[in-house]
């Protein structure tokens, strides 16, 4: 499985900012606040599918096949294994060859971190959209009666075009969140069956 490397906004070059609108320093701030919500979101599923993909690579040990089986609901500090700040990847190469078992706790426990950070972060988002859609809601309430009829429709469109844009970002989290939880059920699936192939002895075993 490879990790495709996802861009989030990057404002680069003379590209046009999609939340530069006229006045709204509170629309404006959101407008930021959702973008780095964004950001931290992508970042967060990223790491848990570098993770997975650690999880999955490492050689299957028997006597760890149940706890990793097991650990995927239980939070990082139940499993006795603190990842350290360069993540799991990091701490395990620290550890060496010498133990498989506690390189495959790391992962899994960076794994449930991840997991975490990316729950964590979809939360924000969905607090940062509401709180834009009352904004902008009460911006059109808020339009004085004396402007002009061209400025009022353009308001119009730029409200109706970051209003689609807070449902784009809401849909997107939400498939992630779908994808994510496909993920973690494949690595619960494919545990319990790496555990029942080890129960069932080799042919060779049987005979005389």
């Amino acid at each position: 499985m490879d990790v495709e490397q996802i861009r989030v906004g990057g404002g680069g070059g003379g590209e046009k900012d999609p939340f530069d609108i006229e006045g709204g320093e509170e629309i404006h701030a959101l407008a930021r606040e959702g973008e780095q919500a964004v950001r931290d979101l992508v970042s967060s599923a990223q790491d848990v599918v570098t993770h997975l993909n650690l999880v999955l690579s490492a050689p299957i040990d028997p006597e760890v096949v149940q706890e990793l089986g097991t650990g995927l609901s239980q939070a990082p500090e139940q499993l006795g294994v603190i990842s350290p700040p360069g993540g799991g990847a990091a701490a395990a190469d620290s550890h060496g060859p010498t133990s498989t078992h506690t390189a495959a706790a790391v992962h899994l426990a960076a794994l449930e971190l991840g997991r975490q950070g990316y729950k964590t972060a979809s939360v924000a988002l969905r607090v940062v959209l509401h709180r834009l859609q009352e904004c902008l809601e009460k911006e059109g309430r808020n339009n004085r009666p004396g402007e002009e009829s061209t400025n009022a429709m353009q308001d119009d469109d730029e409200l109706e075009s970051l209003q689609k844009r807070a449902q784009q970002l809401e849909n997107e989290a939400r498939q992630k969140n779908q994808l994510l939880k496909v993920l973690i059920d494949d690595l619960r699936s494919l545990l319990q069956d790496v555990t029942m192939w080890q129960g069932i002895p080799l042919a060779t075993d049987r005979c005389p």
